[in-house]
């Protein structure tokens, strides 16, 4: 293999595919840390986590499916699905996309047998491809049900327990207590956590990444437009926003104050005599917050898709790929196919480009037509769009190697035309659907409203739910656009300000002048994601 030096860096380590020259992201990669994998040492940088180390070391199969033993690999990136978790420091199944390495930290691969890219226990995905009916095929002869249950036992499940620690000292929990709690430290969050402290709210801004920023932070590259009508890359927008928020509140009389927690997941919604219980998990323990409001903006999900061996390394959603090449500066593949025609699809495209990514094509099902403007880029490059084609499956044992396409009649149905598509990388970018888990558990009406990918919750102008105290904002509300987000987070924050009763009329007027600007926003949309918008308006929610 060729190796190449990266300016002022020395060699390249051979298989690395870390990326040394992008054209507009500088990563600085300045400690080298050291740590092992099932005892081989890996090296990585400061502030890589463990799965962005060994994707850059080359490593693909990150994990064995349950039951089958089915390869698994770095599928969402943002520690929402369980693809990559692995035994940590003796501590089982751990999500290794969002931690960060340490210096001698020991990482172990979990639920195989012998080795992770060699697991012999495969054979049982060969044996049964239709799958195994435990209630059929185990309870005969009777005399050696305990036989099939050790068994079962023995090679099912993922990872095994800790090891037995001789004193063990619960951690303490936690307690706090907040006016406003915002969960999500995306632009809509940011935004209603900045409007309410100015407004003399003191706010409580939880997210469960390490950094705030949410889609601006892995796309700093992506120009944005503001609500202003002028337009800012993503790194110049989150810069602005962080200003905001370290200079909300203040000394000034009559502001409140921001408190932010990071690396913090909110588990739980709870009532409490009027006031709302959340609770949060911290690296460290739970925390218990007392809070009479709560702006719940944690964004959306990517969609999935179903097609045969959809499972296997290499498939990923859009977010992994753009936490791997635009956050990490990882080379998420050499070739890829795109799922998906849509604006966000094509944007991914031109950051696969600007990354070295090779893409093979774009394909959708639908008949969608791109402007010769949009496709500029792409067809300087002779990049094809398979409009009206599905992915019937991707080929590969331990990693994509190819994708099928199928032709689809007007009826939706196959019309028998089938093409082997090279490729090592299959990105899924068919859109959103709002993350509503804990929007569920306040009680809050929902709606499905396909429009807007999935169950949205129900509110009006001002982002009230259906119960009181509860605001949405942003992807949760259904609203996936940047610039909208952001004015949905400022009147959710401001509408949580009056309703506190807090700031007196000046939240109100401001208020009412952000629904202005969201109403022009709202005029401009395209029809469809105006009808969705529409469905989860109501007028009167509590």
């Amino acid at each position: 293999m060729l190796l190449i030096a990266p300016p002022g860096k020395g060699v390249k380590m051979v298989g690395d595919t870390r990326i040394w020259n992008h054209p507009t992201i500088k990563f600085e990669r300045k400690k080298k840390v050291r740590f092992t994998f099932d005892g081989k040492e890996i090296v990585g940088y400061e502030g890589e986590t463990v799965a962005a180390a060994l994707y850059a070391s080359g490593r693909r199969v990150f994990s064995r499916s349950i039951r089958y033993h089915r390869p698994r690999g770095y599928y969402c990136g943002v520690g929402r699905c369980a693809s990559c978790m692995m035994r940590v420091d003796g501590v089982p199944n751990t999500r290794i996309c969002t931690l960060p390495i340490r210096e001698g930290m020991v990482v172990e691969s979990q639920n195989r047998f012998p080795s992770l890219d060699l697991d012999l226990l495969r054979i049982v995905d060969y044996l049964f491809p239709h799958g195994i009916d435990y209630h059929k095929m185990f309870i005969r002869p009777r005399f050696l049900r305990e036989t099939y249950n050790r068994f079962i036992r023995r090679f099912a499940g993922i990872g095994k327990p800790p090891e037995p620690v001789k004193s063990f000292e619960p951690p303490e929990q936690g307690r706090r207590s907040a006016q406003l709690t915002v969960v999500g430290g995306g632009p809509a969050g940011l935004c209603a956590a900045v409007e309410a402290a100015n407004s003399g709210v003191d706010v409580l801004l939880v997210d469960e990444n390490p950094k705030l920023g949410g889609r601006l932070r892995r796309e700093p590259q992506r120009i944005f437009q503001t609500n202003e009508k002028e337009e800012k890359t993503g790194s110049e927008l989150l810069k602005e926003l962080l200003n905001q928020v370290e200079k909300a509140g203040g000394k000034e009389e009559g502001k409140g104050k921001i408190l932010v927690m990071l690396n913090t997941t909110a588990t739980g919604i709870y009532q409490n005599h009027g006031n709302k219980t959340l609770v949060l998990t911290t690296p460290e323990n739970l925390v218990q917050v007392e809070t009479k409001t709560i702006v719940v903006a944690t964004g959306s999900h990517d969609q999935p898709e179903l097609f045969e061996n959809n499972d296997l390394p290499g498939v990923m959603t859009s977010t992994a790929a753009q936490m791997l090449m635009n956050v990490y500066g990882v080379k998420p593949g050499e070739r890829a196919v795109v799922l998906g025609i849509n604006k966000d699809s094509l944007e991914l495209g031109k950051q696969l480009l600007d990354a070295g990514v090779e893409i093979a094509c774009f394909v959708d099902q639908s008949q969608k037509r791109v402007s010769e403007t949009e496709k500029k880029v792409f067809d300087e490059k002779n990049i094809p769009f398979y409009s009206s084609h599905k992915i019937k499956k991707v080929l590969g044992h331990n990693q994509v190697k190819k994708a099928v396409l199928a032709h689809l009649n007007e009826d939706g149905s196959e019309s028998g035309e089938e093409e082997k598509i090279a490729c090592d990388l299959v990105c899924l970018a068919l859109g959103r659907r709002p993350s509503c888990e804990l929007t569920l558990q306040t009680g809050c009406k929902h709606r499905m409203v396909p429009e807007l990918g999935g169950f949205t919750p129900l509110r009006d102008k001002k982002f009230r739910t259906t119960v009181k105290g509860v605001y949405v904002a942003g992807g949760t509300a259904g609203i996936m656009d940047t610039a909208g987000a952001m004015l949905s987070g400022r009147v959710a924050g401001l509408s949580a300000a009056t309703d506190l009763g807090i700031g007196g009329e000046k939240p109100l007027a401001k208020c009412e002048q952000f629904l202005k600007q969201f109403q022009d926003y709202y005029d401009n949309l395209d029809e469809e994601t105006k009808v969705g918008i529409a469905k989860t308006t109501v007028e009167e929610v509590c």
